[in-house]
């Protein structure tokens, strides 16, 4: 009786480390590159300010 549950016990850790090992590969792979905060800034409040001058236009008819 004791030795499906050290099977399993280690079939488990063995699956979470798996799962540790591919969390910090994505991790790793596209969180590593530092971000230019200033272009993306500009780039949303060009977006913010466009929408929102088609809405006050559209509140103006």
């Amino acid at each position: 009786m004791n030795i499906p549950h050290i099977t399993l016990s280690r079939e488990i850790v063995t699956i979470l480390l798996l799962k540790l090992l591919v969390i910090f590969i994505i991790k790793w792979a596209w969180f590593s590159a530092p971000v230019d905060v200033k272009q993306g800034n500009t780039a949303i409040e060009q977006r913010w300010f466009e929408s929102q001058k088609a809405t006050e236009a559209d509140n103006d008819r």
